[in-house]
Parts: structure tokens; sequence; C-alpha cells
């Protein structure tokens, strides 16, 4: 049991990896375009209490406590810092997390609360005061400076084949996020299309959009096209190639029965793929003028 414990464990550490990776490429490489921008790290905490069996993944993961580093991005602040998955978070500032009240299965608030300390922490100092526990049982302290990035939470939801967007947070479901190299199915760089699509939907501020205009199909299909060409620029800025997303589009209808399908709220994938490549040369262009992808300038809406 401990070793199909250990195994869930680290495909759960990969899966929060790689959708961190991404949103950190794309919120950090956007930031000098993004209206609302704030410090960040680069970490992702988990809250023990979420697994199905809290006191497995303690002995599993070595901890005495219940907060644990989930994901770290690659040359982030925290990465520089040298803090690695499977770290037990022992402190944040001043606030120790054995001393927050019990958490509830599958009650998110406590560990939403913790992360809503460091970004407050970080947007009131510019730095995060974090203590850890080593693996000796040693206790040491990092003092980590955010950089900049737009404003966006990426979170990988426990179950789920669905990627989507909720105003503020990115959510990716974990049956989907497992559809990389690994599956043969989706490769870095069409996951991180995907990423950016939604990432996209919370930048333009979709969902206040459509709480003013209305909730009908083509409402939709509007703040869904844009959602496809703004991923554009966001992958650009971010430093993938936007190439392989706009084909993922014309492909997914025949990429298997894991693809979403076809829906009222969205373009056919033939128009979609189409729109993107379009976007791909406007994009092109304005970096070509100006040197650089400035969709805060040379973005057209709906």
């Amino acid at each position: 049991m401990a070793v199909s414990a250990a195994s869930a464990l680290a495909a759960n550490q990969l899966h929060d990896g790689r959708l961190l990776d991404a949103g950190w490429r794309l919120a950090t490489g956007n930031a000098p375009f993004c209206a609302s921008t704030s410090p960040q790290i680069g970490l992702l905490l988990q809250d023990v209490m979420l697994f199905d069996q809290p006191a497995l993944a303690r002995r599993t993961l070595g901890m005495a406590g219940d907060f644990t580093i989930a994901a770290v991005a690659q040359d982030s602040p925290a990465a520089l810092a040298r803090l690695v998955p499977g770290q037990e978070v022992v402190a944040v500032g001043n606030q120790a997390l054995a001393a927050l009240p019990a958490g509830q299965p599958g009650d998110f608030r406590r560990l939403g609360k913790v992360e809503a300390l460091m970004e407050s922490t970080l947007a009131k100092h510019g730095t995060v005061d974090l203590t850890l526990r080593e693996a000796d049982g040693s206790l040491s302290q990092r003092s980590i400076t955010g950089v900049r990035a737009c404003r966006g939470r990426f979170e990988l939801r426990n179950s789920g084949a669905r990627a989507e967007a909720d105003g503020e947070r990115i959510l990716i479901g974990r049956d989907f996020a497992a559809h990389l190299p690994a599956a043969d199915w989706l490769s870095e760089a069409e996951f991180a299309g995907i990423v950016a699509h939604e990432f996209a939907h919370v930048i333009l501020a979709h969902g206040a959009w459509l709480d003013r205009a209305g909730r009908d199909d083509a409402e939709i299909r509007r703040t869904e096209r844009e959602a496809d060409r703004l991923a554009i620029w966001l992958l650009a800025n971010a430093g993938y190639d936007p190439v392989p997303f706009a084909q993922l589009l014309g492909d997914w209808g025949r990429r298997g029965r894991n693809g979403p399908p076809q829906s009222p709220t969205h373009d056919e994938w033939a128009a979609r793929a189409a729109q993107a490549r379009t976007e791909v040369a406007a994009m092109r262009a304005a970096l070509l003028a100006r040197g650089v992808a400035d969709w805060s300038r040379d973005f057209h809406r709906e």
C-alpha cells in the first residue's frame, strides 16, 4: 500500500509541476502587459487533509504536519531558494501552520487561507518568509522575494477531464493533465496552449462580461474566440511556439474520445484553427514591427 501511495503522490507532483510550470511562464512572460499583477514566487502548496488518506500521505511524505510543497515552478524564486516538492512547510511568516484549526477532508478553505496569507504578505512586503522541516527533522527558514506576474491561480483538480476558468482560477482536471507525452496525447506546447486559453478568460474578465451581457450561446462563443486568439499572444510571450496550439484546434476532433466534444458555445474546430492561424500572423506582424508581442496594444477584441 505504501508503494502505491508513493506512486500516487509522485504522479500528483508530476501533474502539479507541469501545470505550475506552464502557468508560471505564462504569468511572468505576460506581466508587462497585464492590467492586474502581483508579486509571486512560483510555489504551490498542498494540505494533506485533501488526500483520501491524510495519515497515509503524511507517513509516505515523512511529514509531522499538514502542509507540504506540491510543486515548484522551474526558474522561479522558489526554485532558486532550493525549495522542492514534498518539503513540509511549518510556518508562513509568524503564522505557525500547526496552530490553524484542523482541516476537514475535501475542504479547500484552510489551504485557501494559507495561500491568501502568502499573497497578502508578498503584496505588502515583496517577500515572504517560510519555515521548512528538512529531511533530518531540523527547521530552516527561507526569505523569498517575489517577481511580478499576471494575477491568476493555476490549480489541478483531483478528478475530471475538463479545463476551465472561474474568474481568477485556471482549473485543469487531473485526467486532462494526464494526457501529456507519457500518454502520447498532448505535447507540452499543446498543453500550454490549453492553459493559455483558460488564462485568457481570466485576463479578459470574461466571467464579468458574461454576467453583464448574458450567458447565451452567442456571447459565450464570442469569449471562446477571444480566448483562442489571445492565447496565441500569451504563448509567444511565455516562450512557447503558438503554432502547435493552432494545429491542435484543427486536430482535436480527430484526437480520440478524450477530446472535448463540439458544443454550441464553441465554433467548429476548423474555424477555430483558422482563426488561430490568422492570429499567429497578426502576432508575428506586431512582433516584427515593435519587437514585442504587446497584446495590450495590438490585440483586437471581438
